[in-house]
């Protein structure tokens, strides 16, 4: 009776500690969210770019953030490099882009080489890689990217898109806190 308790006891306080090398979610969290769902304080440890050794959503609180998946080998994802940037740049106070790397084959070492070549070019990523994620292709689930997911400053998701919306317009609405009427991207 009391290994049971012990196994049952372990097996709950397994579930807040890390899974492949990340920090779960709360337990209240277990599904994709859609559209005006509150993103749960999310934790990453593996990140790139970033002062600290864990990420976490609440360290944007007041912000507007701006989840944008792409991979190395994605065209489509690279050409819309320099303008995200740009806006990053433009809103640096009030929005937070997180560039998440939705290839689970890319490490760490990989990405270092890839962004230390673009340093200095319009190219180069401004802002933290997060890598090898589990949390976020659970929570936004996708079959292609580029893949941008728009979290208001209420830490709610304004819009679920693809690259057609990265438009200055809509950023300005995101970091007002205003909502956006952007088609949710299907795939």
């Amino acid at each position: 009776m009391k290994k049971t308790i012990f196994f049952v006891v372990l097996a709950v306080l397994c579930l807040f500690f890390k899974v492949d090398g990340q920090v779960r979610a709360p337990l209240e969290w277990e599904h994709a969210l859609s559209v005006g769902d509150r993103v749960p304080d999310f934790e990453f440890n593996n990140v790139l770019n970033y002062g600290k050794p864990v990420l976490r959503l609440s360290d944007f609180k007041g912000k507007a953030i701006l989840i944008d998946f792409w991979a190395t080998w994605c065209g489509s994802c690279l050409a819309h490099i320099p303008e995200v940037m740009a806006m990053q740049r433009a809103y640096g106070k009030r929005l937070q882009v997180l560039a998440v790397n939705g290839s689970m084959r890319e490490d760490r070492v990989m990405l270092e080489r890839f962004l230390k070549k673009r340093v200095g070019s319009d190219e180069e990523f401004i802002v933290p890689v997060i890598y090898q994620d589990t949390l976020l292709r659970r929570a936004f689930p996708r079959r292609a990217i580029p893949h941008y997911v728009w979290i208001g400053p209420d830490g709610r998701v304004k819009a679920i898109t693809g690259s057609e919306a990265l438009k200055e317009d809509n950023f300005a609405k995101l970091v007002a806190g205003y909502s956006l009427n952007l088609k949710v991207k299907e795939d």
